[in-house]
């Protein structure tokens, strides 16, 4: 097993895939982190909103869930490659987060079903799922097969404020979809969320973002040194600002009254 001490604040020792074998690993490995920024915000959203818990959908193998517990926040984490699974209850162990971790393996998605695993390439945390077809047939011990289940139906605390994190592959709005009552009845204070361009071509995608914008959370695209303001009403600019050479990009959504970690 492969073991390394973050360079995260708190710091703690995390098992990691073989760096050779994992993009992220080999990240981790070299620099003790990985999306370095962006744990330290949600850090700050943890402790700047009083009694609030992380919320990590599509975990991977728990670097920002890890790094949240090491905090001394409590998590709620959605990872669903048993892989990942097992090695992020391997750190779990090793530094004793077992009060304030709650991991379960499982799909999030927009309704109960079972989904097989799309695996990428030399990066675990690139890994999808996609539907099983319903002539399949199914091997009872198959290790490629997960349970999709919707987020409403882990009634999962919404009166305490809760810090969001969304990184799934493109599988992002079918999450969502099954989060309706979630989202609406939540105290979201903050969500950062991979997304992918496209989102004007399903109306579904503004009717998830009003709920959000409803609740004063504003959103911004995540650049490289800064920060690009956004607007549900134009929807065809969510693109990373490469695009189209780079496709996927960062959105946060935030409270006016956020203070960035470096203020």
């Amino acid at each position: 097993e492969v073991y390394k001490q973050t360079s995260t604040e708190p710091s703690f020792m995390m098992n990691i895939h073989k760096p050779s074998e994992d993009e992220f690993s080999r990240i981790i490995w070299e620099k003790g982190c990985w999306e370095c920024d962006h744990i330290k915000a949600v850090t700050k959203a943890l402790s700047q909103y009083k009694n609030s818990y992380f919320l990590d959908i599509g975990g991977n193998i728990g670097m920002w869930s890890l790094s949240a517990a090491a905090a001394n926040y409590q998590t709620v984490t959605i990872e669903a490659l048993p892989d990942n699974y097992r090695r992020f209850c391997l750190s779990v162990n090793k530094n004793v987060f077992h009060n304030r971790t709650h991991l379960l393996r499982v799909a999030a998605t927009e309704q109960p079903a079972a989904f097989r695993f799309h695996k990428s390439r030399n990066n675990f945390g690139g890994t999808r799922v996609v539907p099983i077809d319903s002539n399949e047939y199914i091997l009872k011990d198959d290790k490629d097969i997960v349970q999709g289940v919707t987020v409403d139906s882990l009634n999962l605390p919404t009166q305490q404020p809760v810090v969001l994190k969304l990184d799934v592959e493109g599988h992002e709005l079918s999450v969502l979809s099954g989060a309706n009552h979630f989202l609406q009845n939540a105290n979201i204070v903050y969500a950062m969320m991979e997304l992918r361009p496209g989102l004007h071509k399903d109306p579904r995608w503004k009717s998830i973002f009003q709920v959000l914008y409803s609740k004063g959370l504003k959103p911004y695209r995540i650049n490289y040194e800064d920060e690009t303001a956004l607007d549900i009403d134009r929807l065809n600019e969510w693109i990373h600002f490469k695009h189209p050479k780079v496709r996927y990009f960062d959105v946060v959504w935030r409270l006016s009254d956020f203070v960035p970690p470096d203020a």
